[in-house]
């Protein structure tokens, strides 16, 4: 076997072992350091380090501090992990993704307003039509935190998605479970609401306009139903891969993961969700059935663990009986 050979095959050994080690090709020493260029003993130019070995080293290297214009802080805070969400990176996903979110809101109304008119007012018409593309916004949620994590090629599980067979079936079957809890919950929901009408609160009346749109979407096309479910599908893997995914788990790492800091993180996730929700609707009825509804789906997500397949199949499930029930 020729000299380079040799030095190719230690060379890769070494990358393969995630060793920073290297053995120079003339008289035989081995060097540690990633800094040398050249051999310390005879000056022979050696090999280059694999860039992926350069940036683990970089990893492990000891945090130090650093001045960020108020106070001095541990240089690892700010250093991106490839498994686990820093607060501020977390917030800036959710963010952004909320940010073309709402762009997508204006566009499809505004989409409206230019075929129809001023007319229109401030909702969408109740046609087939219109209920379908108000749910593509929703499918909007899921571009950013995944495009992020490919882009930075941090690891998917960051997201709560953990692939592990077992794991799997574990978060399916608690999904499973959970799905029948959360529907529990929203029929508990319009109790709450009922109850609430009946003391003279009528802002928890459920909108006139909501049994129209199911009789819209009961007498619509098979192909329109079909693509309704597909959106309606895409805006709950897109709602939890952003909310609990990216908000919940981002939390975590800020308030910590005790009983009470969790019980706090639920709380806020469903707030923010609710408010979103309340922000485009102005139905309070609909708000508390959606903030409840994620109180369980967000005890969902702890109970597996936080794998984000148990929230995706809960609210798949959930979202699939209510839509056949509305067809029925």
């Amino acid at each position: 076997m020729s000299e380079k050979s040799k030095e190719k095959k230690e060379i890769s050994t070494a990358s393969k072992g995630k060793t920073l080690e290297r053995k120079c090709p003339k008289c035989g020493s081995i060097i540690s350091s990633k800094i040398l260029k050249q051999c310390p003993i005879c000056d022979t130019v050696l090999e280059d380090l694999p860039v992926d070995i350069i940036e683990e080293k970089k990893e492990k290297e000891k945090s130090y501090l650093i001045f960020t214009g108020k106070k001095l802080e541990l240089s690892n805070k700010f250093i991106l992990q490839k498994d686990q969400w820093k607060f501020r990176e977390a917030i800036n996903v959710f963010f952004n993704s909320l940010v073309i979110f709402l762009f997508a809101k204006i566009g499809i109304f505004t989409l409206f307003f230019v075929i129809q008119g001023p007319s229109i007012g401030y909702e969408l018409p109740i046609t087939i039509e219109a209920i379908t593309l108000s749910q593509i916004p929703g499918a909007f949620f899921i571009i950013y935190p995944l495009s992020y994590i490919y882009s930075k090629k941090h690891k998917i599980s960051k997201l709560g998605l953990n692939y592990e067979k077992k794991k799997i079936l574990i978060a399916l079957l608690i999904g499973i479970i959970g799905a029948f809890m959360v529907y529990i919950m929203a029929e508990l929901s319009f109790f709450i609401n009922d109850f609430f009408v009946s003391i003279g609160w009528t802002v928890f009346t459920p909108p006139e306009s909501l049994a129209e749109q199911y009789t819209v979407i009961k007498n619509s096309t098979l192909l329109y139903k079909i693509l309704l479910l597909i959106l309606l599908m895409l805006d709950v893997l897109g709602t939890e891969i952003t909310f609990r995914g990216v908000l919940h788990n981002g939390l975590i790492t800020k308030l910590g993961s005790q009983l009470t800091q969790r019980i706090y993180i639920i709380l806020i996730v469903s707030l923010m969700y609710s408010v979103l929700f309340l922000f485009f609707t102005y139905d309070m009825g609909l708000v508390v059935i959606y903030f409840l509804n994620n109180i369980i789906l967000g005890l969902i997500f702890e109970i597996s663990n936080r794998n984000l397949f148990s929230t995706i199949s809960a609210n798949g499930i959930y979202t699939f009986i209510t839509f056949i029930m509305i067809l029925i």
